[in-house]
């Protein structure tokens, strides 16, 4: 399953996934608990500005509820965020 979790309104989450057409749910953290128990709210730095806010963070969990894999800020290249994913649960020879 696909999860992706924002500190955004849930109107907001609605009109996203809509104008994507997104197959998964977004969740809304708007008081952000989730997101501070798991440890991606923090200092990031956009464009040479330091700013806090959600740190885009990928968790990759496997049937049992155990994380298998984390992809940090550093990690992730949007750009190929998706194969980066694929290759990472591909069945290793």
């Amino acid at each position: 399953h696909t999860l992706s979790l924002h500190d955004a309104l849930p109107i907001c989450h609605r009109k996203f996934a809509a104008a994507q057409s997104l197959p998964f749910p977004l969740i809304a953290d708007t008081d952000k608990q989730l997101i501070e128990a798991m440890g991606v709210w923090g200092e990031k730095n956009r464009y040479g500005r330091i700013t806090v806010g959600l740190l885009r963070t990928t968790f990759l969990i496997d049937e049992k509820g155990c994380v298998e894999r984390i992809f940090t800020p550093g990690q992730i290249r949007t750009k190929i965020h998706a194969e980066q994913i694929l290759k990472a649960v591909s069945p290793k020879e």
